[in-house]
């Protein structure tokens, strides 16, 4: 198997730049999931790592080797697209096959080499079928037996799972995980699903508009967001973001979002960080939001505000809570058995040693770890 890597790639379309200067290592044995926004770049770079694009500027290297002009049949990778592409007219058997006839590989190589997969994959029961006659979990993992046939360098996955529904999705994204573990490869997979990228990538890259806005493993994302975009693209429900201006006291840092007054607990690094009436974003992500009812420990001089609540939304093991706080408007997850109703006043906590704030200028993150 193979690290991939992509040093300073450029694509255009025209006079649209779609990949801007790109740049990225990928590991060998290592499950990388690209992420972000329709329209982000995810897939074209999945297609110029397979070869069915060129980069108009830029190298791919694949195992040391540089495939940068090599045609696709050259670089030993192996691609499974959103839509599957299976022949319909061909058995599971001939749609793992055809690759390996295409190739010049004997009945018996071709024989083995499938049966081999289908067992790995809980195919061998299929392979008479038609692709019609099999389930779209059953058809998704012919494609990916398709590809594992053919023991590329390189697995490159195209949003796999989107046209599964919610529990297939889950169950397929487990069993494509057991299937990298097993065979120990290197796997890129694109999607726009942000929980798919936190379950399943030992490490994510975030884009956004053809460039790269962070490359981390997944909790270390979640928790140091480089930018607003990162911290509001990842997690689900968003995080809040609200605007802020600065007010340095003698009993510290505060920080007036409208109506609501909230103080950042005593650091002694930030001392030279802000400046008096600076403007800054703060974030706070729903589950760091608490009833103060519930959660009374947590409420302290500088965390605590009161919303109306406008919508409830219960989803099982939580609740989700819109809050308008004086015009600021918040979402909270809370515990799911509360008796909540519509213009209900709430007090809440904000846990202030979690929250994140964003420079207004530019969006990165202002560092408050101690």
């Amino acid at each position: 198997m193979a690290g991939v890597r992509l040093i300073k790639v450029t694509k255009r379309y025209g006079r649209t730049e779609i990949i801007k200067d790109f740049s990225l290592e990928i590991r060998d044995k290592e499950l990388f999931v690209l992420v972000g926004p329709s329209g982000a770049g995810k897939s074209t770079i999945l297609r110029l790592i397979a070869g069915l694009e060129h980069p108009d500027a830029g190298r791919i290297v694949i195992d040391d080797e540089d495939v940068t002009g090599k045609a696709p049949k050259d670089r030993r990778v192996a691609m499974v697209f959103q839509s599957y592409a299976l022949y319909p007219h061909m058995s599971v058997y001939d749609n793992m096959a055809f690759g390996l006839r295409m190739r010049g590989y004997s009945r018996r190589e071709i024989d083995l080499g499938v049966r081999e997969t289908a067992e790995i994959l809980k195919l061998t029961p299929l392979l008479a079928r038609l692709p019609g006659e099999i389930s779209g979990g059953q058809q998704q993992r012919v494609a990916v037996g398709r590809a594992i046939v053919q023991k590329p360098r390189v697995f490159l996955l195209d949003e796999p799972l989107s046209n599964l529904d919610a529990k297939l999705r889950a169950q397929t994204r487990g069993e494509l995980l057991e299937i990298q573990r097993f065979l120990k490869t290197t796997m890129i997979y694109v999607t726009h699903d942000q929980v798919e990228a936190m379950t399943m990538g030992d490490r994510l890259a975030v884009l956004t508009d053809g460039a790269l806005q962070q490359m981390a493993r997944p909790l270390e994302m979640y928790r140091y967001p480089a930018n607003r975009f990162v911290a509001g693209f990842i997690g689900s429900p968003s995080m809040n973001f609200l605007d802020a201006t600065v007010h340095q006291r003698e009993n510290g840092i505060w920080l007036e979002c409208g109506k609501i007054l909230l103080k950042i607990p005593p650091r002694e690094r930030l001392g030279g960080v802000f400046r008096q009436d600076q403007k800054v974003v703060l974030g706070v992500r729903p589950e760091d939001l608490h009833d103060r009812v519930f959660q009374p420990s947590l409420a302290a001089e500088g965390n605590t505000a009161v919303g109306l609540v406008r919508n409830i939304e219960p989803v099982g093991p939580d609740t989700y809570l819109t809050l308008d706080a004086g015009g600021v408007r918040l979402v909270a997850r809370v515990e799911p058995d509360a008796p909540y109703q519509e213009n209900q006043p709430v007090e809440f906590a904000v846990n202030m040693e979690r929250v994140h704030l964003f420079a207004k200028e530019t969006g990165e993150r202002i560092p408050l770890e101690l």
